[in-house]
C-alpha cells in the first residue's frame, strides 16, 4: 500500500495547491504557466476526494472510500450532462460561485478530464472486479499520458482529436498518479497481481513496464534536440525508430536467453531429483508401505471425525434446548405434580442422547476428551449396567477385575461406550450364543515397558481372518450384511484409545474367537476432598448483580442459558453472532463471557481472542457441542462446558470463574 499512499499523496498535494490558488486568488497555482489551461474547481474537488477515497480504501475503510468515489462519479456525470445539454461546463461555475463563494476565476472542466475522473471513480467502486477496475483506471492512464506527452513534446493541438479537449498540466499529473494508485489498490487482483507475481509472467510484465518508459524519454530528448537545431527532423525520426526497435530486439533476445537458461536449470534439477527419489524409494520401500497404511487409516478417521463432529454439534444443540427447557419447567412445577414424571423421562432421554453424541465425537482425533485419572474397576462395573440386557439371553457376560485398585488415564464415559461397542460386536460374532469375558489387569505398554492397565474383551465367536483383522478398525469397514452394520464401532474404540495415548490390538483367528486388547497408561489415584470441602464447592454463592454476556447463534440454546442464569440472579446480555457479541461485550462490560464455539462468521475462539485483547483478563466459558475444540486451547484461561449441561453446573462454573477473578 506504500505506492497507493505515495501516488494519492502527490495528487492530494496538487489538489490542495489548486484549492489554495482559488481561495487566495493566486493564478500561478491554478494555471502553472501563462497560456496553459486552468484546473477547474470541480477537478480540484474531485482530485482531493479521489485521493481521500484511495487512502481510506487502502487502510480498510472501504465504506468511506466508496462514498467519496461515488461523489466524484456523480459530479463527473453532471459535468458530462452539462456538455451534452449545453455544450460547455456550467457545473464548475455554479460550484465556485454558489458553493465556495469564489469571486474570481473558476475554470472549466474539460471533457477529457471528466471522463478520466469518472474512470478512476468507477475503478475504486468496482475494485473487487479486476476487469472493470483495470479497464476504468486504464482510461485515466491513457488520457493523462496523452496530455503529458503533449506538454512534453510541445504538441498543443491534441484537442483536435475526437472527444479530446485540453487538460491542465497539473490535472494530467494528478490523474496519472490517481490512475496508477487505483490500479495497485488491490495487489491480489488483476493487473497488479500479475505485475507483483513471483512467477515468470510477473518478471516479464515488470521488464515490459521498464521498456515502456524508454520510447517517451528518448522521444522527448530527440524533440528537444530538434528544437535546439542539433538534429534534423528526418534524422531524429530515423534515430528514434532504430533505438526503439533495437531496444525491443535486445529485450526479446535477453528474455529468450534467460528463459532457456531457466528451463535448462529446471530440467537438470528435475532429473537429479528423480534420481534421488528413485534411490530413496528403493531403500525405504518397506517403511513407506507401513507409513502409507497408517496415513490411510488416519485420513479415514479424520474424515469421519469431520462428518460426525458436524452431526454431533447440531444434535447437542437440540439436546441442550430440550434439557434446558425441561430444567426450567421442573423449577416451576410443584414437587408432587403428576406431570413431573414426564420431565424425568425427558431428562433420561436427553442423557441417553448425550451418550450417543459422545460416541460420535470419539471418532474425531481432535476431540478434547476428559482424560484424567479413572478408577478402572468402577468404570467396568458401570459398563455392565450400560450393556444391560442388550446381549440377550443366549450370551453370557463375565467380568474379571484382577487390579481392583488400578487407576488409568482415560475418559470414563468413552471407555464405557467402547466396552458396549465391543460387547455388541462380540454378540454379532456369536449368532448361536456364547460367552464374553471382560478382564482388567495391570500390564506393560510399548517398547520401554511402561506400566499400564489392560482391558481385554474376549469372545468365542467366529473370529476373523488376518486380512479382516488388519482392516477391522478402519472407518466404514464391515463384514456384516448391508443395513446391519456401519463399520464405525471399532473405529470409535481405536480413535478413543489412541487419543488417550494407549495401545489397541486385535488377536483373532477364524473359528477361534477374538480378543480386543486395550491398554491405558497407569496413574496414581485421585485423592477426593473431604465431604465438607466438597459441599462448600458445590454451594458456591450466586451473585445477584454480576453481569454475564451469552453469545450463541442457536436461539433455543441461547434462550435456555439466558433464562437459567437470570433465574440464578445474574444480569445477562445476549447476542446471536460474533460481531454483535463483541459489541455487546463493549457496551455491557460483563464479568464473564459465555461463548458458543461453532458460529457463522467469527467462531467462538476468534471472538474470545478479540474480546480478551480488548478487555484483558476477561474470563471466558465456552459452551460447545462440536468435536474440534482443540482450537480453544489458545484462549487464555478458558473453561469448556460440553452440551448438553444442566443449568446448575453452568451457574456454579460461572460463579467460580467470577469469584476467582
Amino acid at each position: 500500500m506504500k505506492f497507493v499512499h505515495a501516488f494519492s499523496g502527490i495528487a492530494l498535494l496538487i489538489g490542495a495547491l489548486a484549492g489554495v490558488g482559488y481561495a487566495f486568488d493566486i493564478p500561478a497555482l491554478v494555471t502553472l504557466r501563462p497560456g496553459y489551461p486552468a484546473i477547474s474547481t470541480v477537478t480540484t474537488l474531485c482530485i482531493v476526494l479521489l485521493a481521500g477515497s484511495l487512502f481510506a480504501s487502502s487502510i480498510g475503510r472501504r465504506t468511506a472510500g466508496v462514498a467519496l468515489a461515488a461523489v466524484v462519479a456523480g459530479l463527473s456525470i453532471l459535468v458530462l450532462a452539462s456538455y451534452v445539454l449545453i455544450g460547455t461546463d456550467q457545473v464548475s461555475g455554479v460550484l465556485s460561485t454558489h458553493v465556495f463563494r469564489l469571486s474570481g476565476m473558476a475554470g472549466r472542466t474539460s471533457r477529457t478530464t471528466t471522463v478520466a475522473l469518472l474512470g478512476i471513480a468507477v475503478s475504486i467502486l468496482f475494485s473487487g472486479r479486476s476487469v472493470v477496475a483495470d479497464l476504468s483506471a486504464g482510461v485515466g492512464v491513457v488520457l493523462s499520458t496523452v496530455a503529458l506527452l503533449g506538454y512534453a513534446y510541445g504538441v498543443h493541438d491534441l484537442s483536435g482529436i475526437a472527444l479530446f479537449s485540453n487538460m491542465a498540466m497539473q490535472t494530467a499529473i494528478a490523474i496519472f498518479m490517481l490512475s496508477i494508485a487505483s490500479l495497485v489498490l488491490r495487489p491480489d487482483l488483476g493487473w497488479a497481481a500479475v505485475v507483483a507475481s513471483s512467477y515468470a509472467a510477473g518478471g516479464v510484465a515488470r521488464r515490459q513496464l521498464g521498456f515502456m518508459l524508454v520510447p517517451p524519454i528518448v522521444g522527448w530528448v530527440l524533440v528537444q534536440a530538434v528544437y535546439l537545431h542539433r538534429l534534423e527532423v528526418d534524422a531524429a525520426m530515423a534515430l528514434f525508430v532504430v533505438i526503439k526497435d533495437g531496444r525491443g530486439q535486445i529485450a526479446l533476445e535477453d528474455e529468450r536467453k534467460s528463459r532457456n537458461e531457466a528451463l535448462a536449470d529446471v530440467m537438470c534439477q528435475a532429473q537429479q531429483q528423480l534420481v534421488d527419489q528413485s534411490r530413496q524409494l528403493k531403500a525405504e520401500s518397506a517403511e513407506r508401505a507401513k507409513v502409507e497404511a497408517a496415513m490411510y487409516r488416519a485420513q479415514r478417521l479424520e474424515a469421519v471425525g469431520h462428518l460426525t463432529g458436524g452431526i454431533a454439534h447440531d444434535f447437542n444443540n437440540l439436546l441442550m434446548t430440550i434439557s434446558g427447557n425441561v430444567q426450567l419447567l421442573k423449577r416451576k412445577m410443584p414437587a408432587d405434580d403428576p406431570l413431573s414424571k414426564y420431565t424425568v423421562n425427558l431428562a433420561g432421554a436427553v442423557a441417553k442422547g448425550a451418550k450417543v453424541t459422545q460416541q460420535l465425537l470419539a471418532f474425531s482425533r481432535s476431540q478434547k476428551l476428559s482424560i484424567r485419572p479413572t478408577p478402572m474397576e468402577a468404570v467396568i462395573v458401570s459398563a455392565r449396567e450400560l450393556i444391560g440386557n442388550s446381549l440377550g439371553p443366549t450370551v453370557t457376560l463375565r467380568l474379571q477385575v484382577e487390579a481392583a485398585d488400578a487407576w488409568a488415564l482415560c475418559d470414563s464415559d468413552q471407555l464405557e461406550l467402547s466396552l458396549l461397542n465391543l460387547a455388541l460386536n462380540s454378540k454379532d460374532a456369536m449368532p448361536e450364543g456364547g460367552v464374553i469375558d471382560i478382564r482388567c489387569e495391570r500390564w506393560h505398554m510399548g517398547a520401554n515397558g511402561a506400566p499400564c492397565v489392560r482391558v481385554l474383551v474376549t469372545d468365542n465367536g467366529q473370529g476373523m481372518s488376518p486380512e479382516v483383522a488388519a482392516r477391522a478398525a478402519e472407518p466404514f469397514f464391515t463384514t456384516k450384511e448391508k443395513g446391519k452394520g456401519t463399520g464405525l464401532g471399532l473405529a470409535q474404540v481405536y480413535g478413543f484409545v489412541m487419543q488417550c495415548r494407549g495401545e489397541f490390538t486385535i488377536q483373532s483367528e477364524p473359528g477361534a474367537g477374538t480378543t480386543i486388547d486395550l491398554r491405558f497408561p497407569e496413574t496414581s489415584p485421585v485423592v477426593e476432598p473431604p465431604d465438607s470441602e466438597r459441599a462448600a464447592l458445590e454451594a458456591l454463592p450466586a451473585s445477584t448483580q454480576r453481569r454475564v454476556v451469552v453469545i450463541d447463534d442457536d436461539d433455543g440454546v441461547r434462550d435456555v442459558i439466558v433464562q437459567g442464569l437470570r433465574d440464578e440472579g445474574y444480569l445477562v446480555g445476549e447476542a446471536s453472532d460474533g460481531e454483535s457479541g463483541l459489541k455487546r461485550i463493549e457496551d455491557f462490560s460483563p464479568a464473564v463471557a459465555i461463548i458458543d464455539f461453532l458460529m457463522p462468521g467469527l467462531n467462538g475462539a476468534e471472538v474470545a481472542r478479540i474480546a480478551q485483547a480488548r478487555n484483558p483478563g476477561l474470563p471466558i466459558v465456552f459452551v460447545s457441542g462440536y468435536s474440534d475444540t482443540l482450537a480453544l486451547d489458545g484462549v487464555s484461561g478458558a473453561i469448556v462446558l460440553r452440551k448438553p449441561f444442566d443449568i446448575q453446573t453452568l451457574s456454579r462454573t460461572v460463579g467460580a470463574v467470577i469469584d476467582a477473578t
